[in-house]
């Protein structure tokens, strides 16, 4: 999977609210979503996500999750909400992958 790390990503991605708790998306969904866009962008499948917790539904609110490839390397993901709709049904966030991959111990 070289080419899915040579290349820093932005994309968005748009979800209902999960069963996170009120205002929050879940951290599963994040992490689907988080997947998902990674996949489309790149054009090949992108590895599970893993998030460390939901993500508050507030323009600005911020998490950062991984991804691991079997060649024992790690890619960080910076999760980050743009916009939330006026009911709050409906979240939209960046997803941008960092450049270099960093070893897994």
């Amino acid at each position: 999977m070289p080419r899915l790390l040579a290349v820093p990503l932005a994309s968005l991605v748009l979800l209902t609210v999960a069963c996170g708790g009120p205002d929050t998306v879940s951290r599963a969904e994040v992490e689907k979503q988080t997947q998902a866009g990674l996949t489309k962008t790149v054009g090949q499948q992108a590895p599970p996500a893993k998030c460390p917790k939901p993500l508050k539904a507030e323009v600005g609110a911020k998490t950062r999750c991984t991804m691991d490839f079997p060649e024992r390397k790690r890619l960080g993901v910076s999760v980050t909400v743009t916009e939330v709709s006026d009911d709050g049904k409906r979240v939209r966030f960046d997803v941008e992958a960092d450049q270099a991959l960093t070893d897994i111990k």
